[in-house]
């Protein structure tokens, strides 16, 4: 089996602005962001073929097998198509010199399609 005549793309990014505070006394490490991921992959077509059973994987014998072109319509034009937007926000509290309380949060919108044929 083989793919022909696919593309496939990822695009990321992310932004964090990081700053550092003193509350009540005590020293926070802040730091927020947003991130974006995009995913795009098409197989147009899909070549499927019978299983070559004239091949003997101990005793290998190259060259005598035919050259599979076959495509599938009904497999082929698979597609998916991914989407994910989030923002966050982490505080890092120094407490004492040896404990550290760090806190987090994250929204994330994500989204997918997925089909063939």
């Amino acid at each position: 089996d083989a793919t022909q005549g696919s593309t496939q793309r990822m695009h990321s990014t992310r932004a964090d602005l990081q700053g550092n505070v003193d509350i009540a006394g005590f020293y926070n490490e802040i730091l927020g962001g947003v991130s974006y991921e995009y995913y795009d992959l098409l197989r147009t077509d899909m070549i499927r073929c019978k299983n070559a059973k004239d091949f003997n994987i101990y005793n290998p014998v190259y060259g005598n097998t035919s050259k599979c072109t076959t495509v599938s319509a009904s497999d082929s034009d698979q597609t998916i198509k991914q989407e994910s937007y989030s923002a966050y926000a982490q505080d890092a509290l120094y407490l004492t010199d040896n404990w550290i309380a760090v806190a987090g949060i994250r929204y994330q919108y994500y989204t997918q399609y997925a089909g063939k044929g």
